[in-house]
């Protein structure tokens, strides 16, 4: 494995850290609306915005209407919210899995509301680890990717033993906020590598687009599974969101930033995802 990729690697993960740090001790309005909505886009956001993948791979720019359907209707979902949390603030649901077993008081109404929880998120974890296990296998040798996947489920599972220990919010609030400042770098920095190397500057890559055929359509796929709906069914099934907004203790006001803050940070993620493809359309000749 290149070393230049270890350094880097570790350079941006501490910077993410540290920067999520400085934010958390800030304890301002702004800075606790920043890491509120960093935490939603690592939380299901990055969900939402990998499923995008396959959607401006089939329809080309039919993403970004797609990403303005999603703003519109995070803009009306106070309406939805804040009876949500007035009700959660009497009853003290736990999940979403409460708001049925509180209407159908029957043990057979948890069981399989749970199971179905479970499914919808099965799909997800088999493709997270499908794509960190095809990840170790490009970085490390063959010979090294089962240990490592061993440390990095040992970290794991030591860093949640320490956040249940600790202070549970507060810990998970810094991981999910670095992790989202980690994954909004690297799809910027990608995406510019990409039109760099591959086009040479921004107005190449736009006169490629307009001597190709690829403006209103890149590809036309015809999987046996939509990575769209993996996504989001798992976005849903995940009580993620529902813990962060719904059940912490969070004022309305900084509730009330999610609305713009959240839909937002998620077109930033997705517009990456365009020159990412078009690069690869370039490449794909001369890659096996």
């Amino acid at each position: 494995m290149s070393l230049n990729i270890i350094f880097y690697t570790f350079g941006f993960v501490l910077l993410a850290g540290a920067t999520s740090g400085v934010l958390i001790k800030a304890n301002r309005p702004a800075s606790n609306a920043l890491l509120l909505n960093l935490a939603l886009v690592a939380g299901t956001g990055v969900l939402l915005a990998m499923g995008s993948l396959e959607i401006a791979g089939r329809h080309g720019y039919t993403l970004i209407m797609a990403m303005i359907s999603f703003t519109l209707i995070f803009l009306v979902s106070p309406l939805i919210f804040f009876p949500l949390r007035r009700l959660v603030a009497v009853v003290k649901f736990a999940t979403p899995i409460d708001f049925l077993t509180f209407r159908y008081r029957k043990e057979i109404v948890a069981k399989v509301t749970c199971l179905c929880f479970i499914v919808g998120s099965a799909p997800l974890f088999f493709a997270q680890f499908s794509a960190l296990l095809s990840l170790l296998e490009a970085l490390v040798p063959q010979s090294a990717v089962i240990p490592a996947l061993w440390v990095i489920g040992a970290l794991t599972a030591l860093f949640n033993r320490h956040t249940l220990e600790s202070d549970k919010v507060r810990n998970l609030l810094w991981l999910m906020s670095s992790a989202s400042l980690l994954l909004l770098s690297s799809m910027a920095m990608t995406a510019w590598l990409c039109i760099d190397n591959v086009f040479g500057n921004l107005d190449a890559m736009n006169q490629w687009i307009a001597n190709s055929s690829h403006i209103e359509q890149l590809r036309q796929t015809n999987p046996e599974y939509s990575i769209v709906s993996i996504f989001m069914i798992a976005s849903i099934a995940l009580p993620l969101n529902f813990n962060l907004v719904i059940k912490n203790e969070i004022s309305d006001r900084l509730f009330g930033a999610t609305a713009y803050g959240y839909p937002l940070l998620i077109m930033l993620l997705c517009i990456p995802v365009l020159p990412l493809l078009w690069a690869g359309k370039v490449l794909q000749p001369a890659v096996p």
